[in-house]
């Protein structure tokens, strides 16, 4: 019945055939294809969807989508449809689930895809940062970069996207009138991210909170960076 309404264009119909084969009777040969082809037939129905239905869609093909990779987690193609998943709850601002969703698929999956990983990863760092979560940012953004190849055209971005975390936990020690640990992490943008734009931000920042702490003498030091170096500056003294 599910392959028939699949053909027959009926994708909604076919999903909720196709589930209740997976997942309404014991486990039998064609379960796991079953789920699969549900998950599919949600995603060829978002094709179909009018703008108005896109969203209820979206949200039935994460739901299969979740349940799918729960039931059959030896499926190849299990990690690839949570990362989806992820993906999709990341875009409708679901930033817990998505977060959950991917840390599932890196813990779960460690054998997977290069690029599905690092997919999940990115996941992570953009739904971390977007719940303040900057310290968990800051480690899903190296583990990004650390599986992007050098020549990627996204990499600066990615070093952005690294350094105002690690600015944004600065801004948090600096709230709660924390100067010795705000001025770290603000010192930790150029260490980390030294091509950054936030980092001449950040390093006045540093400064600031090291006044704070009258810690003069780095902090004249953090500033003196600032300063043009003239090429009379640069001579010996005769």
């Amino acid at each position: 019945m599910a392959d028939l309404l699949r053909e027959n264009r009926s994708f909604g119909a076919a999903a909720v055939e196709f589930e209740k084969t997976a997942y309404g009777y014991p486990s039998h040969e064609k379960s796991s294809q079953a789920g699969y082809a549900a998950v599919f037939s949600y995603r060829e129905q978002l094709g179909a969807a009018r703008p108005e239905d896109v969203e209820t869609v979206i949200r039935e093909a994460v739901r299969s989508s979740l349940k799918f990779a729960d039931a059959f987690p030896g499926h190849e193609k299990a990690a690839i449809v949570l990362g989806a998943a992820a993906d999709d709850l990341y875009g409708m601002k679901e930033y817990e689930q998505a977060r959950a969703a991917a840390t599932k698929l890196i813990e779960a999956f460690p054998g997977t895809d290069g690029d599905v990983v690092r997919d999940a990863w990115m996941v992570v760092g953009h739904s971390s940062y977007e719940l303040a979560r900057y310290g968990d940012a800051e480690r899903a953004y190296l583990n990004v970069l650390a599986l992007l190849p050098a020549e990627d055209t996204t990499r600066d971005d990615l070093v952005n996207n690294l350094a105002a975390s690690i600015y944004k936990q600065g801004e948090q020690s600096n709230a709660a009138q924390d100067y010795r640990a705000a001025a770290d992490h603000f010192l930790r943008v150029g260490r980390t991210a030294p091509t950054s734009k936030i980092r001449p931000t950040a390093e006045y920042d540093a400064a600031a909170a090291l006044i704070q702490l009258k810690e003069w003498g780095t902090a004249a030091s953090v500033l003196a960076g600032f300063r043009p170096i003239s090429p009379r500056t640069r001579c010996s003294p005769k």
